[in-house]
């Protein structure tokens, strides 16, 4: 490879993610996308079990990225510090995670309120990322 070779970029298509983010719960459902909370780490992940090879991370906000391919179809979502930092300015979450929390450490993963955590969640995610991209103008990103 060239030592002056810049990544390439790639521009990717607003409507097409500002869509897919407005029928979240749907495509999640279709795709059978799973929360994976990483205590160590402090991350977030929730999407597809196994991330597309050419999936990359895009930088939707200071807190929240997706995990999107060259044609603009979202496979996930990643949040850094997601304890530490996203609910804490999230305070609607707080609750919510507390019971995805606990149920990391007790045999309560499929009971209803944990799944009704993971909604508030899930939709918290979605107000942001889409408040954020609204926003923003021409979504251009390197790979």
């Amino acid at each position: 490879m060239n030592a002056t070779a810049h990544p390439q970029s790639i521009t990717l298509d607003k409507t097409r993610l500002l869509k897919q983010l407005g029928d979240l719960p749907v495509l999640a459902k279709d795709h059978g996308w799973q929360f994976d909370y990483d205590q160590k780490l402090d991350s977030l992940t929730y999407g597809e079990e196994t991330m597309p090879r050419d999936a990359f991370l895009f930088n939707v906000n200071d807190e929240i990225n997706l995990f999107v391919d060259a044609d603009s179809r979202v496979h996930g979502l990643f949040v850094e510090y997601f304890g530490s930092n996203y609910v804490e300015h999230n305070e609607s979450v707080k609750d919510a995670f507390s019971v995805v929390e606990d149920s990391l450490t007790d045999s309560i993963a499929d009971s209803v309120k944990v799944k009704l955590a993971r909604v508030v969640i899930e939709s918290d995610l979605i107000r942001g990322a889409l408040a954020s991209l609204l926003a923003r103008g021409t979504l251009v990103t390197a790979v």
